[in-house]
């Protein structure tokens, strides 16, 4: 039987953010390959002008094309000279900025990199099927410590201790028969989850278990 702490919270209809940062992920993933494209071709319209406008000014100087009086010569090549300096500037900052955004977005992917054979995770948003392994779906004796569990997806809790954790849109609990058989689904058994968001996932769960999640308060548990 699990040990469920009476302080766990269930709430059936308000969404926790982190569920819309969860689902909005591929949304801001996508904006960031905009932005990327955006500054690509903003930087090769950039090389493109400043390449005609310094073609156009060495054919001044060097290939009498327009003219150009001996007072007007200094001019050009100060005016050469400055469009070199804004354009290796320019160049710089571009590449150094791409490169420190995706320093900095690969160093975020990795802070919150789920990986199933880990025996502790804490203060992760970990998407249920990030959990799921090639073979049998059973996570035995871990803990999870202040994590944030997304859905939509089910799960199965056979005993452990549950500690102050929150259930958003997870609907009933559900006590499963005894001997019953199931494939596919992931399998907490004997974890520790403490500190935790479940939210829009639907639980399954041994009888002993369900009598231990029917204590939260607002909770509704078929099966026993």
């Amino acid at each position: 039987m699990a040990v469920v702490s009476l302080r766990s919270d269930y709430n059936r209809h308000v969404c926790a953010p982190y569920l819309g940062v969860m689902f909005n992920r591929e949304f801001l993933r996508k904006g960031e390959n905009m932005e990327r494209q955006a500054k690509t071709i903003l930087f090769y319209l950039f090389v493109t002008v400043y390449g005609l406008t310094a073609l156009g000014t060495l054919a001044m100087l060097f290939f009498g094309f327009g003219d150009v009086k001996e007072t007007e010569r200094s001019i050009l090549i100060n005016t050469f000279l400055v469009e070199t300096a804004v354009a290796i500037g320019a160049l710089f900052y571009s590449v150094w900025g791409l490169n420190k955004k995706d320093k900095a977005t690969e160093e975020m992917a990795k802070s919150n990199t789920i990986n199933p054979l880990d025996s502790s995770f804490k203060d992760k948003i970990i998407p249920l099927e990030n959990l799921k392994l090639p073979t049998i779906q059973l996570h035995e004796n871990k803990h999870f410590k202040g994590c944030k569990f997304v859905g939509p997806s089910s799960l199965v809790l056979l005993g452990g201790t549950i500690h102050n954790n929150g259930f958003s849109e997870c609907g009933d609990f559900i006590a499963l028969p005894d001997n019953v058989l199931m494939t596919g689904m992931l399998v907490f058994k004997n974890c520790t989850i403490e500190d935790c968001e479940f939210l829009r996932v639907t639980i399954f769960s041994d009888k002993g278990t369900a009598k231990g999640l029917a204590t939260i308060e607002g909770s509704n548990v078929r099966g026993i």
